[in-house]
């Protein structure tokens, strides 16, 4: 195979020295694409070269290099010849100002020549100088983030916004399209491009808040490896808030409380406790503890506590925590009062009469058995208040002797009439109790016997041999338990007008 290209070529070079063959040159257009840094190979082929000279320009016309020699003073520059007819232009470590045509030329007549595209590529960068860096803020404003990119070609900018510290979400997506976008905390972004640059390198936050700080990314990515990514924070100022976890807590005195009040801010300035329009002695160890917590990362949240030890009545009143910070301060209060006022004292029960109902069987002798409840007065006790009289005659009746009846009745004991009219001198107690105790129905003075009423002779009985008035034992008995339920009610109805 050597000896047949060895032949091939003796015999160009003789036929062309004999014929005076000229150069043929590959006039294929290339495009060469490299990326920064890499070598770019520009190739060229040259048939029946012959004495022939040639030579490399750039796109201003610099000579470069003439047949195999370097001209320009660039050590990168270089001549490659793989094979005899190969006449490639080396250049190492390319930089994107090298980019553009290049000429491969032989002085025949006419002279050929054969152009070679440069193509280089730049990965994305983003100018720190013309980039943003951390921002603080106040709320309510619009905050601009500028993320200024370069590269060839053009890099796509893309903007996130990081999870806080601590938080295992992911990054947040914005909007790359130019308009009105709303991320997840209601934050609203307009993406939009500067001047001269590429659509998507401004950030605006419109109307921010504190729950629209943290830090946010910018991307940049042309398809040139590696893509590169700009961090910057913003941070959101606001006036302080103020909350009570309670507003009312009550305590005894010579005991501990604990008073808690949460606080958000950005930045957090002068927090303190005050009482009476005066801060809270904190020199005082033994009476004061103060301290404070920080909340949830991102929440921007403390907890201020205060300690009141051996509780007096001077400690009681009311307690403001007070907030203040560069933007503005604010203040909450509550009430510290004496726990005793809900221990009410024992209400006190009026005592109620209970009278025992019989349970002894009847006797022959008769008894009279007083409620242990009710004071009975004693004969030649003098006057007293109707319930006095009342029982009185009562008593009186019930003790009289028993005198025989002439005369049958037909009323029935819940039928009763209480008789105090007419010529009849006695209140309606006595003649109640005396009627009741002998067991014979109220007589109105100087009243006729009707024709409803029967009369028997003494010692005379009814058909059946029963006593229609009996006089006896049980007479009694029956009449002592009607005076004790008539006491009952009577004491209920004294004691409900009471």
């Amino acid at each position: 195979m050597g000896n047949k290209v060895q032949y091939h070529l003796t015999l160009v070079m003789l036929l062309t020295g004999v014929f005076g063959l000229e150069p043929i040159i590959d006039m294929d257009v290339d495009n060469v694409t490299v990326k920064v840094t890499d070598t770019a190979i520009l190739p060229c082929a040259i048939d029946f070269m012959g004495g022939h000279k040639v030579v490399w320009t750039d796109q201003w016309s610099t000579l470069l290099t003439l047949d195999d020699r370097r001209i320009i003073d660039d050590p990168r520059v270089s001549i490659v010849r793989p094979y005899k007819r190969d006449w490639n232009l080396h250049i190492w470590n390319v930089t994107y100002e090298d980019q553009g045509p290049y000429d491969c030329q032989v002085n025949s007549d006419p002279i050929q020549s054969k152009r070679v595209m440069l193509n280089v590529l730049v990965p994305s960068e983003i100018v720190d100088i013309l980039s943003s860096r951390d921002r603080t803020v106040l709320e309510g404003s619009t905050a601009i983030l500028v993320c200024t990119v370069t590269g060839v070609p053009t890099p796509e900018v893309s903007w996130y916004k990081l999870p806080y510290e601590g938080q295992s979400s992911a990054r947040e997506r914005l909007d790359l399209k130019p308009g009105l976008y709303r991320g997840i905390y209601t934050c609203a972004y307009t993406v939009r491009q500067t001047v001269i640059g590429k659509a998507g390198e401004l950030l605006f936050i419109h109307n921010i808040s504190r729950f629209c700080d943290g830090t946010y990314e910018c991307v940049a990515y042309n398809g040139v490896d590696p893509a590169v990514t700009r961090r910057m924070k913003v941070f959101v100022e606001f006036r302080p808030e103020v909350n009570m976890l309670t507003k009312h807590i009550g305590q005894y005195v010579g005991r501990d409380t604990v008073l808690y009040c949460e606080v958000v801010a950005n930045p957090h300035g002068v927090m303190v406790w005050k009482k009476d329009r005066r801060d809270i002695d904190l020199m005082n160890k033994e009476k004061y503890t103060v301290d404070y917590y920080n909340g949830n990362i991102g929440t921007f949240k403390k907890t201020l506590i205060l300690q009141i030890h051996n509780i007096q009545v001077e400690d009681f009143g009311k307690y403001v925590c007070f907030a203040r910070n560069s933007i503005g301060q604010n203040k909450e209060s509550m009430i510290l009062y004496d726990y005793s006022v809900h221990d009410s004292p024992p209400t006190i029960m009026p005592e109620t009469s209970v009278i025992e109902p019989f349970a002894k069987a009847p006797s022959k002798t008769p008894t009279t058995q007083k409620p242990d409840d009710i004071e009975i007065p004693r004969e030649g006790s003098g006057v007293g208040t109707d319930k006095e009289l009342f029982l009185n005659a009562v008593t009186q009746g019930a003790n009289r002797p028993n005198k025989p009846s002439t005369t049958l009745n037909t009323h029935k004991p819940d039928a009763i009439e209480i008789l105090g009219q007419g010529n009849d001198d006695r209140t309606d107690g006595e003649v109640f109790a005396i009627d009741v105790t002998t067991g014979i129905g109220p007589q109105q003075p100087n009243r006729p016997n009707q024709s409803g009423d029967e009369t028997l002779p003494p010692g005379s009985s009814v058909k059946g041999g029963e006593d229609p008035c009996p006089t006896s034992a049980s007479s009694e008995l029956y009449s002592i338990s009607l005076i004790s339920s008539l006491l009952l009610s009577y004491t209920v109805s004294f004691y409900k007008v009471l």
